[in-house]
């Protein structure tokens, strides 16, 4: 359960604001909102925390209020006590003339299960989710899951990002610069996440694989200096890394800054420039180390001719890591010439993308992602 402070004002009447958890009255009480997963005011406690005073509020799961006397609830448990309230169904504040409780964007009716206007943000349809269509449906009809903070989206991928993630990201994603810049960015963003996708679990995991991107990359100045833009996340299964596509300054400066990268965790270099080699037609393969045999590694490679596009995905690593060659070759990894293809193939085995949860624990391994 989480916490809500909401105040009003000093001159009374029914302006509200939230202010962390508490609400202070003009005789100088102070209340707390204790409210469920989904951010609904559940109970309100005063000052001395006792049950005997607590006030209490039910809804049914699209935001309809049950009163007091419906089923058993009572007076004496707090149902039907007025407190003056304003936030409601996920700390929304309701319209006592109307019963609309209001969304930024657009008002819903709770007694209905419905926004009583039109979705005006196009993005938000998925071809392969038909419930998304229906341009008054709140959270595709799922709303013990999720929850609409702006009226405009059942999901916002973009608030599952942390502030610095969402920092090294806003320029990638867009040229708009100043106060504009992060309502752009994150447009873009959940438009990008989402594309190509089939269920919510598809787009969890595009977000997951943009994460693990920067985690991979964000962190040094040098490389993600020469990343121009991020352009796409192509799904590649069912809990698998996604590729990302994105562009970049010139070839050279971008390979430059990747192979001085070194494993935060061994000091041992991070990436070897392969170059061109025929097996799988790559060119311009970057390749990582991983640090055991089984764990995830990232693979770099041009997309186009003038090589300002790239690609990066994940494979499962072979028996060429840090644990067992990185120890006989220390700080340099061998690059073999015209064998390039060879040493490429025995950097990964042939098993197909590696998980997004495989390539979080060895960012963690190696220093770069929160454990």
């Amino acid at each position: 359960m989480g916490l809500r402070f909401v105040g009003r004002n000093s001159l009374g009447g029914e302006n509200t604001a939230l202010i962390d958890n508490v609400r202070i009255t003009i005789l100088d009480n102070v209340e707390w909102l204790v409210s469920d997963q989904l951010g609904t005011p559940r109970m309100v406690f005063d000052k001395t925390g006792s049950l005997a005073g607590m006030k209490r509020h039910d809804y049914l799961p699209f935001g309809e209020e049950l009163g007091v006397y419906t089923g058993t609830r009572t007076l004496a448990q707090g149902y039907g006590t007025p407190d003056g309230l304003r936030q409601k169904f996920t700390q929304k504040e309701r319209d006592y003339e109307t019963g609309l409780d209001f969304f930024g964007e657009r008002y819903y009716a709770s007694t209905q299960g419905r926004f009583i206007s039109v979705d005006p943000l196009g993005a938000s349809a998925i071809v392969a989710d038909p419930q998304s269509f229906n341009r008054y449906t709140y959270v595709l009809n799922n709303p013990l899951k999720y929850v609409d903070p702006d009226g405009l989206d059942a999901k916002n991928p973009w608030a599952d990002l942390t502030d610095e993630e969402r920092k090294l990201l806003a320029s990638k994603l867009t040229t708009v610069t100043g106060k504009n810049q992060m309502a752009a960015a994150q447009d873009a963003f959940n438009t990008m996440v989402k594309r190509g996708t089939k269920t919510d679990e598809q787009i969890a995991n595009n977000v997951a694989s943009v994460q693990n991107f920067v985690a991979s990359l964000g962190h040094d100045e040098n490389v993600w200096g020469q990343i121009t833009s991020i352009t796409t996340v192509n799904v590649s299964g069912d809990g698998k890394q996604s590729d990302v596509g994105f562009t970049i300054k010139d070839q050279k400066g971008f390979t430059d800054a990747v192979t001085a990268m070194k494993d935060p965790a061994t000091g041992l270099r991070r990436f070897a420039w392969l170059g061109d080699h025929d097996w799988g037609d790559h060119k311009d393969s970057i390749r990582e180390m991983a640090q055991d045999t089984g764990a995830a590694s990232m693979h770099l490679e041009s997309t186009n001719g003038a090589r300002t596009t790239e690609a990066a995905h994940w494979d499962v690593s072979s028996f060429f890591t840090e644990n067992t060659w990185g120890n006989v070759f220390k700080d340099t990894i061998p690059i073999y010439g015209g064998g390039r293809h060879i040493n490429a193939g025995v950097r990964h085995l042939r098993e197909g993308r590696a998980t997004t949860a495989a390539v979080r624990q060895e960012l963690k391994n190696k220093n770069l992602a929160p454990r």
